[in-house]
């Protein structure tokens, strides 16, 4: 993590309290399925990765500052040519109007960041997130900052073990 955009620095961090998303359990709106049905957007993995983590990385009214600064979006940009980074981008025409980005290690995957420039943009491309790990036979989705979180998202505490205990992360592979 980086103090804004301009810190050259990074830090790790490691929160007390974790979200974990159980796949299983994960429940869409009423609201929020119908939006999905009417395919407002051409969803799409893996294709601007730089793209959503500058977007990720914007200033909003709601957000003047950001984590990920210059050596962050390296770092990723790094880890997604390896295939350990993923996105999952809302495209209307040729316009990204969402998205997110993740980490895969092992059979886990590790939400880093989202954006939305469409009303349920980045909801949906969670939606598809979902679906597309339950296909890869996955139990749940992590994310390391645990806030506004849906009801379905639980959270487990630092001590309750690491960051990615076997269980969770066991030996196979969580590209979306």
């Amino acid at each position: 993590m980086a103090r804004s955009a301009d810190d050259p620095e990074i830090f790790w961090v490691e929160p007390e309290l974790r979200g974990v998303l159980p796949l299983d359990h994960f429940h869409v709106s009423k609201s929020l399925a119908k939006a999905v049905r009417k395919k407002p957007f051409e969803i799409r993995f893996d294709h601007a990765f730089d793209e959503v983590i500058a977007a990720c990385a914007e200033e909003t009214s709601g957000r003047p500052s950001t984590w990920i600064n210059k050596t962050i979006r390296s770092l990723y940009s790094t880890l997604f040519d390896m295939g350990h980074a993923h996105t999952v981008e809302a495209w209307e025409g040729d316009e990204l109007v969402g998205g997110l980005y993740g980490v895969s290690l092992g059979s886990a995957f590790f939400g880093e960041s989202m954006f939305s420039r469409r009303t349920d943009a980045s909801k949906i491309c969670l939606v598809h997130l979902v679906d597309r790990l339950r296909e890869k036979g996955l139990h749940a989705a992590r994310h390391a900052v645990h806030h506004r979180a849906p009801e379905d998202v639980r959270s487990d505490r630092r001590s309750e073990g690491r960051l990615c205990p076997d269980a969770f992360c066991g030996d196979g592979v969580a590209a979306p």
